[in-house]
């Protein structure tokens, strides 16, 4: 998640319209990070946003700390914390892999919607495991396009195109079975994977052993 000027534009055009109503705490998405996360946690949300996974989690941990590189989304996520009177949330406009993060810092890590648009996908995953404590774990969500005949078709006629024209940002299509590998390789332990709210992605939860 090193910063790109075209990808903070696209999300900043975004913000406005973005996360907008309230979250099902019933969702796959958020029960999972539930039954994984623990009250002294210290955990940071990669990729927040406008901040509704956080502020959804928050109240089950110690500190919750998250980034992204959209000025407007963190604004909006602060107004959200403000709005709910949430003290032990963090919104700050910071990269994965800026200096402000030193190693072993965090209990849990989420990427939720993100590591497809990363620019650097193992060494997305290297910062990732080098900034959890050992034991530590990375909750995953990600769009796995390669799986699906629609969305593997799109990317050749949709995504590929419009990526081309600079009007969506760079975006990785893939696999379970790649995502599984990049995990691997980084050094993590994959302990419960399942598939997303819509069936079109996966969710995994992976061990810094």
């Amino acid at each position: 998640m090193r910063k790109n000027n075209k990808a903070v534009k696209f999300w900043n055009r975004l913000a406005p319209n973005f996360d907008k109503g309230e979250i099902n705490m019933d969702s796959p998405t958020i029960q999972l990070a539930l039954d994984w996360l623990v009250a002294d946690d210290v955990v940071l949300d990669v990729g927040c946003a406008a901040g509704k996974i956080s502020c959804a989690l928050a109240p089950s941990v110690r500190q919750i700390t998250g980034i992204d590189i959209s000025p407007k989304m963190i604004a909006l996520a602060r107004e959200k914390a403000h709005s709910l009177a949430i003290e032990n949330v963090t919104f700050s406009l910071n990269s994965l892999f800026d200096e402000a993060f030193t190693g072993e810092q965090f209990d849990k890590v989420l990427a939720y919607n993100v590591l497809h648009l990363v620019d650097d996908v193992p060494a997305t995953l290297d910062r990732m495991y080098e900034l959890l404590k050992p034991g530590g774990v990375l909750l995953v969500m990600v769009a796995c396009m390669r799986d699906q005949k629609f969305l593997n078709l799109g990317e050749w006629v949709l995504f590929r195109p419009l990526i081309a024209l600079g009007m969506i940002p760079k975006m990785h299509f893939f696999s379970k079975d790649q995502l599984r590998r990049e995990l691997e390789r980084s050094g993590f332990q994959i302990e419960e994977n399942k598939a997303t709210d819509d069936a079109s992605g996966i969710m995994v939860v992976a061990r810094r052993p």
